[in-house]
């Protein structure tokens, strides 16, 4: 047999596909939404937990975790340009497409989850707290 590498089966491209979508999906999954207002949620004490999630600290990391494949993909595409192959070895093409849709959807995930975090802290900003 020699070195030929095999094209990676259907089932194992939805499989990966799947699976960065799940990785990049901290906010989408973790981030809870301010309810609808309602007269009951003005009658909350500002001592106790809103029903919505006030932390930055998933939407943070999506954003974190968006950078390294927006790099890589950037290097990629600027190493096509770079190279004169007149073979048709497309792997640099196909790691920029799939570092590039791996930034962007840790980067809407981050989109997400700031923007409904930023609703929950416009919906129950924090109060002096107890004591």
């Amino acid at each position: 047999m020699t070195g030929a590498r095999r094209p990676l089966p259907l089932a194992g491209l939805v499989a990966l596909v799947v699976l960065v979508a799940l990785a990049a999906s901290c906010s989408w999954l973790l981030v809870s939404s301010p309810p609808p207002p309602t007269p009951a949620a003005e009658e909350t004490s500002p001592w106790s937990e809103p029903p919505c999630t006030r932390s930055r600290t998933l939407p943070i990391l999506d954003l974190l975790l968006a950078l390294p494949p927006a790099f890589f993909a950037g290097g990629l595409i600027g190493q096509m340009g770079q190279e004169e192959s007149t073979s048709a070895d497309n792997a640099p093409l196909v790691g920029a497409i799939g570092f590039g849709v791996t930034a962007v959807a840790f980067g809407v995930s981050a989109w997400y989850g700031f923007r409904e975090t930023g609703r929950c802290r416009q919906a129950y900003p924090a109060g002096p707290g107890p004591g």
